[in-house]
């Protein structure tokens, strides 16, 4: 009986799998910390949408005929949103819809209730369903 070599392509494919599976970790870890970096990105991107969101509604409240620079600011604005959203589209596409500028308004209407105290605490399911407190 003699002893069974592999062949070249089995040395070959037990090379790669070797190497695949030394690698594999490192290329998780580079992963997660691209992860890590988007969210913080998007972060950044979200409080820049927040903020300019303000902006736009101070705009609009001072687009009055007696303050011409009103359009072209508003206008400005809403030319960065759009990139801004653009941006995150493009990098969390499953997210985008949050910063919509109708959701953008449900939360800030939903922020100022709270801030308000104009909530409702609801003791089960069957009473939240029913409207019940």
């Amino acid at each position: 009986m003699h002893a069974h070599h592999p062949s070249e392509p089995q040395r070959a494919i037990t090379s790669n799998v070797t190497q695949l599976t030394v690698a594999l970790p490192l290329w998780k870890a580079v992963l997660e910390r691209n992860k890590m970096e988007r969210q913080e990105m998007l972060a950044v991107v979200g409080s820049a949408v927040r903020t300019l969101d303000q902006a736009i509604h101070i705009a609009q409240e001072n687009g009055r005929p007696e303050n011409v620079d009103a359009p072209k600011m508003l206008a400005s604005l809403l030319a960065v949103r759009a990139e801004l959203v653009s941006t995150i589209e493009e990098f969390a596409p499953e997210e985008a819809y949050i910063w919509t500028s109708e959701f953008q308004a449900e939360m800030r209407e939903s922020e100022a209730e709270v801030a308000e105290g104009r909530t409702r605490i609801f003791l089960d399911e069957e009473s939240f369903d029913d409207g019940r407190v």
